[in-house]
C-alpha cells in the first residue's frame, strides 16, 4: 500500500510541476498535448491524476520540465522574457524552441544548447 501511495505522489508531483512549467513558459495545454502525442482529454486526464515517470510521457515531461529549469535560471525567472524567448526564433537550428519541443530529437538538442548557455554563466 505504501508503494502505491508513493508512486501516486511523484505522479503527482510531476503533473504539477509539469503544468506549473508550461504555464510559467506561456505554453497552451493543447500544445503540451502535442509535444506528449496525447490528446487535450488525455492530457487534462494526465495533469488532473497525474504522469507516469516511468512511462515515455512521464520522460519527455522531466524534458520540458529541464527546459523551464534552464531557462529560468538563464533569464532569471523573468516570465515574460521565458515565454519570447521560446517563441523566437534559434538561429542556430533554424526554428523556435517551441517547435523543438514537439520532436524527441530535438528537444535532447535544445537541452544540450541550454546546458552549454549556462555553462557559459
Amino acid at each position: 500500500m505504501k508503494k502505491l501511495k508513493s508512486e501516486l505522489s511523484s505522479n503527482m508531483a510531476l503533473a504539477s510541476t509539469l503544468s506549473k512549467s508550461i504555464s510559467f513558459l506561456g505554453v497552451a495545454q493543447a500544445e503540451l498535448a502535442m509535444m506528449l502525442k496525447i490528446s487535450p482529454d488525455a492530457m487534462t486526464k494526465s495533469l488532473k491524476n497525474g504522469i507516469d515517470p516511468n512511462k515515455l510521457q512521464g520522460r519527455y515531461s522531466f524534458m520540458i520540465i529541464r527546459v523551464y529549469c534552464s531557462l529560468y535560471v538563464l533569464l532569471g525567472g523573468n516570465k515574460q522574457q521565458m515565454a519570447k524567448w521560446i517563441r523566437g526564433k534559434l538561429v542556430l537550428f533554424d526554428k523556435s524552441p517551441i517547435d523543438m519541443m514537439y520532436d524527441e530529437t530535438d528537444i535532447v538538442y535544445l537541452n544540450e544548447y541550454l546546458d552549454s548557455m549556462r555553462a557559459k554563466s
